[in-house]
């Protein structure tokens, strides 16, 4: 993967550069770090507040079905040899119930904060590219990489601190 992307970057530059448009010394270059971007600005850490807020109920209440699953697991390994038949069978039907329960409410929950999270990330990763298309215009850049694609890259290269400045202004 790294190997087909460093490649895929290489014909670009080269591209570029044999293109006529911009020699080589006057092809200003920046790396951002997306992922640093990301989890450095304010309204990512809103997003998580948000999500514990709308989902920690019932995060609590899954923990709570699952605690009682396993206390009654616990207590039929505990006490299922002194348990009359009835008892036992009693307890395993509940103890089945508890399960399907806790498998089906948890899919819907995981499935649910993953949506409401895959939502808000579109609002993030938005306000992402338009900070990172103004500090490229402000700074007038030719090529941005993600610094994960450049196998390097000097520091004074990194406009990350500068996008999530920006970043961080749009709210």
């Amino acid at each position: 993967m790294l190997k087909s992307t460093f490649s895929k970057t290489a014909i670009v530059l080269a591209a570029v550069m044999m293109s006529g448009m911009v020699s080589a010394k006057e092809l200003k270059i920046a790396v951002v770090d997306i992922q640093a971007v990301g989890d450095k600005l304010p309204q990512t850490a809103k997003l998580r507040e948000a999500l514990e807020k709308e989902f920690g109920p019932k995060q609590a209440e899954l923990k709570k079905l699952e605690g009682d699953f396993v206390y009654n697991q616990e207590k039929l390994k505990r006490d299922g040899a002194t348990m009359s038949d009835k008892q036992k069978k009693d307890l395993e039907a509940q103890m089945a119930k508890q399960y399907e329960q806790l498998q089906t409410s948890g899919r819907a929950y995981q499935q649910a904060v993953q949506k409401r999270q895959s939502e808000e990330m579109v609002k993030i990763d938005a306000a992402v590219k338009k900070a990172v298309e103004q500090v490229v215009s402000t700074g007038g850049y030719d090529l941005v990489l993600v610094k994960g694609v450049a196998v390097h890259a000097a520091a004074e290269l990194d406009i990350t601190q500068a996008v999530i400045t920006q970043a961080s202004k749009a709210q």
